[in-house]
């Protein structure tokens, strides 16, 4: 049987913590963001989890996480 392989978008979107949770970047973080108050621009840095009503749908993109 061969090996599955991880989707290559989904790695570049996802990242896995050393718990085995999944995490994401917030929305609306990429650009534009010269307008936002502090507290905004605080709230979309670093990393959240992911919903729980994607984890199947990630747990496909990652067999082996």
């Amino acid at each position: 049987m061969p090996k599955l392989k991880t989707s290559k978008s989904a790695s570049k979107r996802f990242k896995i913590s050393s718990k085995g949770k999944r995490m994401r970047r917030p929305v609306n973080s990429g650009h534009f963001n010269a307008k936002d108050s502090g507290t905004e621009r605080r709230k979309k840095l670093g990393t959240i989890n992911t919903n729980a009503s994607n984890e199947n749908d990630l747990a496909n993109l990652f067999p082996y996480a």
